[in-house]
């Protein structure tokens, strides 16, 4: 799902303008906006638009999963995949 439509959904769930949602990135992230009903309501609607959704990350586990995601934040999705497949091997757990 294109970033686009995500943002998309986000701005349809919190009656916001984009301009608004530049402006308060961190009040969103820290939850300000996030009460249990919009954070549902979120869920639900990025659901019904990609309701099987994919990576490219390749994982074995939730914990390969979870780390493959926040190194991704810092890279491609391919050179995460590069990157893990030495790593995984020796160190998939936490306690790795």
């Amino acid at each position: 799902m294109p970033v686009s439509e995500i943002t998309e959904i986000l701005l349809q769930a919190y009656d916001f303008h984009y301009e608004q949602l530049l402006h308060s990135p961190i009040l969103l992230m820290r939850g300000h906006f996030l009460n249990p009903e919009k954070r549902q309501e979120i869920f639900l609607r990025l659901q019904a638009a990609n309701p099987h959704p994919t990576t490219e990350l390749e994982y074995c586990s939730a914990f390969e999963l979870l780390i493959s995601v926040i190194l991704s934040a810092q890279a491609t999705d391919i050179s995460v995949n590069v990157a893990t497949r030495q790593l995984f091997p020796v160190a998939n757990t936490p306690q790795d």
